[in-house]
């Protein structure tokens, strides 16, 4: 049986946030969120699909 992983959405807006103190202040939930999402599985999937209109 093939185990299924979540889908999510991940916005890609908010530039370079993660450098820009100020800006790494107001994204911290979205930081958690992220980090959380490798927590929540505890497992490395083997593939990972984005797609972008860029």
């Amino acid at each position: 049986m093939t185990k299924t992983l979540p889908t999510y959405f991940i916005s890609h807006g908010g530039g370079p946030w993660p450098w820009v103190p100020p800006m790494r202040e107001f994204f911290a939930p979205l930081e958690a969120s992220l980090k959380q999402m490798v927590a929540d599985h505890g497992e490395r999937p083997k593939a990972i699909l984005m797609i972008s209109g860029h």
